[in-house]
């Protein structure tokens, strides 16, 4: 069921001081469109089946907190995301850029909570960000730590980092194995470690 939870935050932006709105709406899409089903019914429908279907839309507008603008999707409200740390702003603002282009929608931090991100968007807009951001959040962080650890291989292998007696332990896919030496390909080779002559002497 869609609940609506209501906080009074302030924005870090002069002059703004809004009635904040957190909507949970894991089935916000099915909601929405079984409601412009039944408006559907009621625009266009006979006289009888439009009366009924009009007021079944009433009711479930009212039993779900819809409004007739989330129904042409064109009321905007501020919504809060929680975007911690480099990663995640970044690809939180690749995912903006990527639905608008140019055109960013109105966004900032509150003072104090510099990991709560307020947008302006709309319903459908919303689930859509938070879909990609949920998405791509853990996604990235899954990719990130496997780059990580090809990159520690590589630049072990590059610089020699193991025991004279070293084997290695197991097998290593070949694919993995041409990802990690693309890697080791790309690092400089002229930070090569170099002994003192004391040490060579």
């Amino acid at each position: 069921m869609l609940r609506i939870r209501t906080l009074n935050l302030t924005h870090n932006q002069e002059g703004i001081s809004p009635l904040h709105k957190f909507i949970e709406m894991a089935d916000f899409e099915t909601i929405l469109e079984k409601a412009k089903k039944i408006q559907a019914l009621a625009e266009g429908g006979y006289l009888g089946e439009a009366e009924t279907a009009k007021r079944k839309l009433e009711e479930y507008i009212k039993k779900y907190g819809l409004s007739w603008e989330d129904l042409s999707n064109e009321r905007v409200q501020d919504y809060d995301f929680q975007v911690v740390g480099n990663l995640e702003t970044r690809i939180f603002s690749q995912i903006i850029y990527q639905i608008f282009g140019k055109n960013k929608p109105r966004q900032g931090y509150y003072k104090g909570l510099k990991h709560i991100k307020w947008i302006s968007l709309t319903k459908r807009q919303y689930v859509e960000v938070s879909e990609l951001f949920e998405f791509h959040k853990k996604n990235v962080k899954i990719e990130f730590e496997k780059m990580r650890n090809r990159f520690l291989s590589a630049y072990a292998t590059d610089h020699d980092l193991f025991p004279e007696d070293h084997e290695n332990q197991g097998k290593i896919d070949f694919d993995e194995l041409l990802l990690i030496n693309n890697l080791r390909n790309g690092l400089n080779p002229e930070a090569k470690f170099r002994k003192s002559l004391k040490e060579q002497n």
